[in-house]
């Protein structure tokens, strides 16, 4: 059984490729083979225990071309390995999709930064104010990232209007989002979502139910080009210096309030949400 053990292990050996050869075959470095070892994107079928090389299956040609060419497009480690476990032109087109929403917003930061740094006239801010009287909202808050915002926001609106609907409470087609500091892709900050609602709900686990209001707020409408393109940075700017100017106080943080019907509907220049501040005389 020894010999017969050492002759299959002789026979899949001569069916393999060497690490050099895999390189060859698939145009990457030695290097990149092995750091994709590493870091567990591409594993070697075979690592020989007393010298260490790493053996390829000839199926194994195609996952490593695409491994290249995916981090090509600078997809990350963590995504290219979650892809090769289930390829296809859907999954990729989905991933491509949020990299150019990502690559808009950041173009829309651009030019709001070069308008900071210029001293041209800043663009003409609609403020409008209204008033609100006191509502009840059940809230969840997280602690997250800039880049996990687009999971976490809809997650948990989702979250607590599900457990509003078991409650027997009717939310009122509002959410709006707190942003009690302001997140980056490197520190987590506190982002809280609302929904206003009418009924009895009790608190549960995380979802936390409290009254808001009554106050006025200062408001300018906005539309979902203008969060695509990070426009609303400039509604904030022009509501902080509104309220400064007028000399009055914010009774809690600003946030964004969106119209579920017209977000779900409207095209990406109709009124959509409104970038709010509330304040007190």
């Amino acid at each position: 059984m020894v010999g017969m053990d050492k002759e299959n292990d002789r026979l899949e050996a001569s069916e393999r490729f060497t690490i050099g050869e895999l390189a060859r075959r698939t145009r990457l470095t030695v290097k990149a083979l092995r750091w994709y070892d590493e870091v567990g994107v591409l594993r070697p079928d075979h690592v020989d225990p007393a010298s260490g090389y790493r053996y390829y299956r000839p199926e194994q040609v195609e996952p490593a071309r695409l491994v290249g060419l995916l981090r090509q497009l600078d997809m990350p480690l963590p995504a290219v390995t979650a892809f090769l476990a289930e390829p296809s032109r859907e999954r990729l087109r989905s991933w491509w999709l949020a990299e150019e929403a990502a690559f808009e917003q950041r173009r829309g930061l651009v030019r709001y930064l070069e308008l900071s740094l210029s001293e041209g006239a800043r663009p003409m801010i609609d403020i409008k104010t209204r008033e609100i009287g006191a509502r009840k909202v059940a809230t969840l808050t997280g602690r997250v990232r800039q880049p996990e915002l687009n999971e976490f926001i809809p997650a948990s609106s989702e979250k607590i209007r599900s457990y509003l609907r078991s409650q027997g409470a009717q939310d009122e087609g509002l959410e709006l989002v707190l942003y009690h500091a302001a997140p980056t892709p490197d520190v987590e900050a506190p982002v809280e979502v609302c929904v206003p609602f009418t009924g009895s709900v009790e608190p549960e686990g995380e979802i936390v139910v409290r009254i808001e209001g009554p106050w006025t707020e200062a408001f300018v409408e906005s539309t979902k080009s203008q969060v695509a393109s990070l426009e609303i940075l400039h509604a904030y700017d022009a509501l902080m210096t509104w309220v400064d100017e007028k000399g009055y106080s914010m009774p809690t943080v600003p946030r964004e309030v969106y119209y579920l019907d017209a977000w779900d509907n409207a095209g990406p220049d109709e009124h959509a949400l409104d970038i709010v501040v509330p304040f007190t005389a």
